[in-house]
This record gives structure tokens, sequence and C-alpha cells, in this order.
């Protein structure tokens, strides 16, 4: 039996890092607008006015409860980022930002589930220790080109659209 992923290859090219760069720009772009943005708002309200970056950390390490509720919004930001991702890509193939560069994430397997869509997004989770996984995602690129180390464990891979 042949491997399923050069199966897949036969069948369509896997993405080129530019492009996927700019389809996860655009992602960027949008989740800034639709999730970032309300929170940002959110995070200002909660510091003074008119003050710097130290004098903002220093406002911050100085209250407890706001980094509490700073991690809070931090967790939520980031579940809703991995969300927009899996569901958009379990259910429809594609993010928006893929839909527009003309790319698809495949299944490597013959029934993809849920959870290989939710690993493969992971390392959009900005708080430790999840945050690690961007880095060993970026450094595993590097060297692989074709896949992220989370999209090599959930067995999928990002094709461009012909």
């Amino acid at each position: 039996m042949e491997d399923p992923l050069l199966l897949l290859k036969k069948k369509r090219q896997p993405a080129s890092l530019l492009r996927r760069l700019l389809a996860f720009m655009i992602d960027l772009a949008i989740l800034d607008l639709v999730v970032f943005f309300p929170f940002k708002l959110l995070i200002e309200s909660y510091i003074p006015e008119n003050i710097g970056f130290v004098e903002s950390y220093r406002y911050i390490a100085a209250n407890p409860n706001l980094i509490s509720i700073l991690n809070t919004i931090s967790i939520f930001i980031g579940i809703l980022s991995i969300l927009y991702f899996s569901i958009l890509e379990y259910k429809v193939g594609k993010t928006i930002g893929k839909m527009i560069i003309r790319l698809e994430v495949k299944s490597e397997l013959k029934e993809k589930s849920y959870w290989q869509f939710l690993v493969r997004s992971l390392f959009l989770m900005i708080v430790f220790p999840f945050s690690i996984i961007f880095f060993v995602d970026l450094f595993y690129l590097l060297f692989n080109k074709t896949q992220r180390w989370t999209e090599r464990i959930s067995k999928t891979i990002v094709v461009e659209k012909r």
C-alpha cells in the first residue's frame, strides 16, 4: 500500500511557503478585525490612558488582579483563533485566507476528524506552554518545507488548488 502523503502529493502540489504565509497574513488581518480589536478596546479600558509602554507594564505588574484578567483574555483570544482555523479547515477545507490564495488543507487519512484540525491549530494558543508549539512549528518548517510539526502529527497537509 502506498503512503497517503505520497498519493496526496501526486494529486495536488504542496503549497509554497510564500503562499502559505500570504494566506496566514490575510487570516490574521481578519482575526485582528473580528477578534483582536474588540479585546484591545477591553484591555485598554483596564489601563490608564496616555501612558507609555514601560508605565503600562509597571501598572500591570503592580495589579495582580489585572494580570489574571489579561491572562484570561489571552486564553480566550487563543481559543477563538484556534476555533476560526480548526472549524473552517475541518468543515470547508480552508480558511478565508486560504480561499483567496487558493490553498486547501487535506487530511492524509481516509476519514478526516475534527481532532486533526484542532491539533494543527494549537500553535495559535498564545499562552505558555502552548506558545512553545509556535516555535517548534517554525523550526520544523525550516527543514521540512511542506509541513509544520503540528501538521505532521495531525496527518494534514496544505496543498495548492489548481
